[in-house]
């Protein structure tokens, strides 16, 4: 979970992984790329 206040912006990601395997910061990193893609258009 991370909240940004500045943009007004609540994400949440829900996986069955965890931070178990290497790509798992990937994806996080993905989701957060994504959805601040997302705001910008």
């Amino acid at each position: 979970m991370y909240a940004d206040p500045h943009n007004r912006l609540t994400g949440i990601l829900l996986t069955q992984t965890g931070m178990s395997t290497p790509d798992s910061a990937l994806l996080i990193n993905d989701f957060w790329t994504t959805l601040y893609q997302a705001i910008d258009d």
